[in-house]
């Protein structure tokens, strides 16, 4: 599981941001309008309860359910309480919340059906950090799994993200329909891109937020080596995803079900 890092530059003045980054030699890729049509995936409580029936039945492959309950502890993990996983660790005499997964079938049953574990998914539904991304951009068209975590040990974000290209976005929007995956908004921004070494550095720019700069990459070092070069630290330097920085402006971006530009931005490159 490869984890990309990212950090967000708040408020940005964006003639003088592409200045400093033309001047340390990134290279301009795109700018763009980006189509953006975001899913829901199932919610955490509805997706443990299907994959505990299933152990019960002992019919479905272990190892598949196995498989499902890892990746849905990796969710559970991110967003619980720590105090209430100490102390499910602590009634189950687990190492860790993953330890699960060496349990038999019988001692793992009973550890899910704990009240202890009960009372932590009971509160997790629908993963504001983890959706499905359909995008058009620059000419591309992606699907996108996108995690982003919430619990990180310094400013920078961690979000893991697995990308496919796809040929259609109508045929893919239906593909997804038919497999219950109901389209909860759609969104447009403008992105201008730059790279720099292995980075990707977007400027963005939404409807009713002011323009941010979000750097990307699986090396610290190379993020702080952008920020320290751009002088990017006289702006607010930030772990947020786009969600929180519309909160902040009073706005629920997630009961929009179609965000678009009144106006198109002009900004020249």
């Amino acid at each position: 599981m490869k984890i990309e890092k990212e950090v967000k530059v708040l408020d940005i003045d964006i003639p003088s941001t592409i200045k400093s980054l033309e001047k340390i030699g990134a290279s301009f890729k795109f700018k763009d309008i980006q189509k953006i049509y975001v899913y829901d995936l199932p919610s955490i409580y509805h997706r443990y309860l299907e994959i505990l029936d299933l152990l019960k039945e002992k019919k479905f492959p272990q190892n598949v359910l196995r498989e499902k309950l890892d990746t849905l502890l990796y969710e559970i993990e991110d967003l619980a309480e720590i105090e209430e996983i100490d102390e499910f660790l602590k009634y189950t005499s687990l190492e860790h919340i993953h330890s699960l997964l060496s349990l038999t079938l019988d001692n793992l049953i009973s550890a899910l059906e704990c009240n202890q574990f009960k009372n932590i998914v009971k509160k997790l539904y629908i993963n504001p950090n983890k959706w499905l991304r359909l995008r058009e951009s620059h000419g591309k068209i992606e699907l996108t799994s996108k995690h982003v975590f919430q619990k990180n040990n310094n400013f920078i974000q961690h979000v893991l993200e697995n990308e496919v290209s796809v040929s259609s976005l109508e045929n893919m929007n239906l593909l997804l329909k038919s497999l219950g995956f109901v389209r909860r908004n759609y969104q447009e921004k403008l992105r201008i891109q730059y790279l720099y070494k292995n980075a990707e550095i977007d400027i963005d720019v939404w409807p009713h937020l002011d323009p941010y700069l979000e750097i990307e990459s699986d090396d610290t070092s190379l993020i702080e080596e952008i920020i320290e070069k751009c002088d990017l630290k006289r702006y607010k330097i930030v772990s947020q995803n786009t969600e929180s920085l519309y909160k902040q402006k009073g706005i629920d971006v997630l009961s929009i079900t179609e965000l678009r530009f009144e106006k198109i931005p002009e900004i020249e490159k």
